[in-house]
């Protein structure tokens, strides 16, 4: 089994494409934690920037984004669904704050986060 440092992807337990859609988000996350998200769309044109171009982008994105949500990873800021599921505002569940590398600086000032850090740098190595 791969070691995984926490802050990094890929995760074995999702699949190609999921750490792709994931690794789409993530970019898009510049605000501070809990004050962070997206919307669907957003999502799909960074992995479309990221990866190419794939047909059905839309139907796919979503599906992958259902899938993240399903296992928790994210989840759908309530009151954002309607006609136009691209306008869907997405964002990391707090359980995985600890994914986007733009929140893990000097100045953490959430408790737990700065715990997980503390956590995360007293791992072995794993190379």
């Amino acid at each position: 089994m791969t070691n995984f440092i926490i802050g990094t992807l890929p995760i074995e337990t999702l699949t190609k494409k999921e750490n792709a859609v994931l690794a789409a988000l993530i970019t898009n996350l510049n605000a501070e934690p809990g004050f962070s998200d997206c919307e669907a769309w957003q999502v799909r044109n960074t992995y479309v920037d990221q990866n190419g171009a794939i047909e059905n982008a839309d139907q796919v994105i979503g599906g992958v984004l259902g899938s993240l949500e399903n296992k928790g990873y994210i989840e759908f800021v309530d009151g954002t669904v309607n006609d136009e599921d691209d306008y869907r505002l997405v964002c990391l569940t707090r359980e995985y704050w600890h994914l986007n590398p733009a929140w893990w600086d000097d100045d953490i000032s959430d408790y737990s986060l700065r715990m997980l850090r503390l956590q995360v740098e007293k791992l072995p190595d794993s190379t």
